[in-house]
């Protein structure tokens, strides 16, 4: 049984590096079709993802925090259920 939930275990990282890398794979290509179709756009878009990053990350911390709280009551909730 060990042996098979390591197995399945290694299986689920390997796969996990393929897709990542695969994933990497596709965004730079799709840059590199961007920049050759327009590369102002190209730019003005890379320039808009830093600031983009900057307003959106404390929206995402704030509700990751909330989600969790949700998620904390509800599990108290069902102990007594």
């Amino acid at each position: 049984r060990f042996t098979s939930d390591a197995d399945s275990v290694g299986e689920l990282f390997a796969t996990g590096a393929i897709l990542g890398i695969a994933d990497l794979v596709t965004v730079f290509v799709l840059i590199c079709v961007m920049a050759w179709i327009n590369p102002f756009l190209t730019l003005l878009l890379a320039v808009m993802v830093v600031p983009m990053r900057v307003v959106l990350l404390p929206i995402v911390r704030g509700l990751r925090a909330s989600f969790r709280s949700v998620r904390a009551n509800l599990s108290q909730l069902n102990t007594y259920m």
